[in-house]
């Protein structure tokens, strides 16, 4: 009597491998994208070696990372306070110590934003996923 055995072995780590690329591509196509409009201005005059991210209108429980030269140095959800216009703001340090500046809302793309000639970022979101930032060289208290 003769007894045949029959093994078959498949590589599971195939189905693993192609899973995790079909998990990250979800990831990336689940990112936010948003239009961001930069409003030039001149900031020569009255310029102070400060650095100052001001985020404004729109942010309803967003999730906002900033980087500085290259490192994340703040990360939390934001609130506007509606009647002030105003949510957060994050302190840079000295402007002229800046090389890199960039901000992502809701782990979205990042998006550079510096501005050597500027101390102060103002930074509003949109209903319609459009993100406006405007440059100045004067701080105006929110009341």
């Amino acid at each position: 009597m003769s007894i045949t055995t029959f093994w078959s072995c498949s590589n599971s780590n195939k189905l693993k491998k192609k899973n995790t690329i079909l998990n990250q591509q979800n990831k990336l196509n689940s990112i936010q994208d948003y239009e961001v409009f930069i409003e030039e201005n001149k900031c020569d005059k009255n310029k102070k070696d400060i650095a100052v991210l001001l985020f404004e209108d729109g942010f309803d429980n967003d999730y906002v990372e900033v980087f500085r030269n290259g490192k994340k140095m703040f990360s939390r959800k934001i609130t506007t306070d509606k009647p002030l216009g105003f949510a957060k703001d994050v302190e840079l340090g000295k402007l002229s110590t800046l090389n890199q500046l960039s901000i992502k809302i809701n782990r979205s793309q990042e998006v550079h934003i510096l501005n050597k000639h500027c101390s102060f970022t103002f930074i509003n979101l949109n209903d319609d996923n459009k993100i406006a930032i405007k440059y100045g060289s004067e701080f105006i208290p929110y009341n």
